[in-house]
């Protein structure tokens, strides 16, 4: 009997594992997606009623210097 040689024995792996390596590869893109649109949504959201915290803030901030008295 022949031995397989470690070359043939890591590509024979990779070949057995290249379905999980693209299925973990997509749920980590939908997972840092569905990340991505909630922090975004939670902080430059713009929906009626709901601003995000950064839009919240700048409004703020706007409102302050234009109660401020020139001198």
């Amino acid at each position: 009997m022949k031995a397989s040689s470690p070359k043939s024995t890591a590509k024979f792996l990779i070949g057995q594992n290249s379905g999980q390596i693209i299925v973990e590869y997509i749920l980590l893109i939908t997972i840092s997606v569905a990340i991505a649109t909630l922090l975004t949504t939670l902080l430059v959201g713009r929906g009626e009623g709901r601003s995000g915290i950064i839009i919240n803030k700048w409004g703020q901030l706007l409102q302050i210097v234009a109660e401020d008295i020139g001198d």
